[in-house]
């Protein structure tokens, strides 16, 4: 069986090799979607950075009318464009979107990292592939997947869900139940120890890992998100750093902010750090919820809440199914909306 990777056009968003993309269907109708708000700014304020509408799949050009389906992975790069992944691999200047390359088999491409010389590294299924002159190349994965390390074309991986590289140029590589390092041509499982259910902590290849969804790789840390979780990878051990799994359930459906330790999240889909202000940990949820928020000095904070689509202050901005984020050298941030088909940005400094 060839490795394939399916749409999330439903919820849970599930990407399982073996599948091939479903349709386009599931997003917020056209007039849904608020016109731009013309006021007096009071940060923090949400606007649209970049994209339109999702009634054609892609089209390049000015950036607030470009076209971007399903936006997935977010990145900004060293030359100050933001990179993202859909069913193509685009560049967002501050004037227009440009198909850098499309996806093999039009498949959408939930993972996407950039590293500090300015390589562009995407993943969907159980492949991980190098954008070089216009063409994705594999450089990891077998197509029928599995789990196996080693040399980097003999390796297997499950569903890859995200990608992060550390300032050594490694490449971090979150997928169902593992994490992954590849360095240097060689693929290592450095978290998990492969078996499904709560999650555990501890030394690092006993730890359990559910559902690994996002991950950033932070100095000697290693930030994952394992569904209703955040964890943290350092010195060989899995802690818990903030959430509680599967803490909606006992909470009446709710989430909550508030100390990391009792703060309740549900199925984490991205993560970006900003390494200001002590280090701000910023989270989307979009798959059950549309939410996204920021960890800072063990405290959980929602940013956005609200399912729509509107731009202006953060008391009344919407979004729909957020998952990739960037931040940009002042701390603001970037994320992909994925069901409005567009960049959003959250100013806030």
């Amino acid at each position: 069986m060839t490795c394939r990777q399916a749409l999330f056009l439903a919820v849970p968003i599930a990407l399982s090799c073996g599948q091939r993309p479903a349709g386009n269907d599931g997003r917020l109708p056209e007039a849904m979607r608020d016109l731009p708000l013309e006021r007096e700014k009071s940060l923090p304020w949400i606007s649209t950075y970049a994209g339109s509408t999702c009634d054609d799949p892609y089209v390049d050009g000015p950036r607030l009318s470009a076209k971007i389906q399903t936006p997935l992975g977010l990145a900004l790069g060293p030359d100050g464009s933001l990179y993202v992944s859909s069913g193509r691999v685009s560049r967002v200047t501050d004037e227009r979107v440009v198909t850098l390359a499309k996806s093999p088999w039009e498949a959408p491409l939930p993972a996407l990292a950039v590293a500090s010389d300015g390589r562009i590294f995407v993943a969907a299924g159980c492949l991980v592939y190098y954008l070089k002159d216009g063409e994705l190349t594999t450089v990891a994965g077998q197509p029928d997947g599995g789990h196996l390390d080693g040399p980097a074309l003999d390796a297997r991986f499950g569903e890859i869900n995200a990608l992060s590289f550390d300032q050594k140029g490694a490449l971090y590589v979150a997928e169902r139940r593992y994490l992954r390092k590849l360095e240097n041509g060689m693929v290592t499982t450095i978290a998990g120890n492969g078996t499904s259910g709560v999650p555990v902590d501890g030394p690092a290849l006993e730890a359990r890992v559910h559902w690994a969804r996002a991950v950033v790789a932070v100095g000697s840390r290693v930030y994952f998100s394992d569904q209703d979780l955040v964890r943290v990878l350092e010195n060989g051990q899995v802690t818990t750093f903030a959430g509680m799994f599967e803490g909606m359930l006992s909470n009446g459906g709710k989430l909550e902010d508030g100390p990391v330790a009792h703060a309740i999240f549900s199925h984490i889909t991205g993560l970006a750090h900003h390494p200001g202000h002590g280090g701000v940990l910023f989270v989307s949820e979009g798959d059950i919820s549309s939410r996204v928020r920021m960890i800072q000095n063990d405290l959980v904070t929602s940013l956005l809440t609200e399912y729509g689509m509107a731009d202006g202050p953060l008391s009344e901005a919407k979004a729909a199914k957020p998952r990739g984020l960037a931040t940009d050298a002042k701390g603001n941030l970037y994320f992909a909306d994925a069901f409005n088909c567009r960049i959003r940005y959250i100013e806030l400094q």
